[in-house]
């Protein structure tokens, strides 16, 4: 539907679901192509910016409203039937990204908040009930351990924070200038990866930029 992909992710079944930019997403079973955007579902936007699967195969989705509109955002689920929007009770109007932890919980970062859905209850962290940092919390990844660790950018643009949750308190762990955090993996050695017009690597002591020539 659009030459321009934003997300990827795989199912459980094994079929290949892309995020775009203009054209909604996309699911491939290696034999069919399936598209869902605005015209053919309930989708609001077709600017698809994050793709996640919990355990039970639902497939949850960032939509983006496309510039030069004001780009507000909307999480939906596909149950396999239909797309659902999931975005009421989460703090904020800006999702930037989904986790899902090991008891398919499923974490979003969302402008001055860090929310959690458990299927009934949702829950908002913010620094007014909690130690997060006052940030934009732009992305957000869990390690093996369950330990939710957050992308954060100053609000003065100034540089970016790794902020880990350990499921009761929200820790700073390191900081790095004049990066936004736009999406961070951690790897099974506990490494924390962090992309953005760059890459960097850090090891819970030190920061590496990782080049690629």
């Amino acid at each position: 539907p659009d030459n321009e992909i934003h997300s990827i992710q795989i199912d459980n079944l094994g079929n290949k679901w892309i995020g775009t930019y203009s054209g909604g997403i996309a699911m491939f079973d290696d034999v069919n192509w399936t598209v869902f955007y605005t015209a053919n579902s309930n989708l609001n936007y077709n600017w698809v910016t994050d793709i996640e699967i919990d355990s039970s195969n639902n497939i949850w989705i960032i939509v983006k409203e496309s510039p030069p509109a004001p780009g507000k955002t909307i999480m939906f689920k596909f149950d396999g039937l239909s797309w659902i929007n999931m975005s009421s009770g989460i703090q904020d109007d800006y999702f930037n990204d989904i986790a899902i932890d090991s008891e398919n919980n499923i974490w979003v970062s969302s402008g001055y908040s860090i929310n959690m859905f458990d299927g009934i209850t949702r829950t908002n962290y913010n620094q007014s009930n909690s130690n997060l940092i006052q940030a934009a919390h732009y992305s957000i990844a869990i390690d093996k351990n369950n330990n939710k660790w957050i992308g954060s950018l100053h609000e003065g643009f100034t540089g970016s924070y790794i902020v880990k949750f350990d499921g009761s308190d929200f820790t700073t762990v390191s900081s790095l200038e004049h990066i936004s955090p736009r999406d961070i993996l951690v790897d099974e050695q506990n490494n924390k990866w962090v992309g953005d017009h760059k890459l960097f690597k850090y090891d819970n002591t030190n920061w590496e930029e990782i080049d690629g020539k």
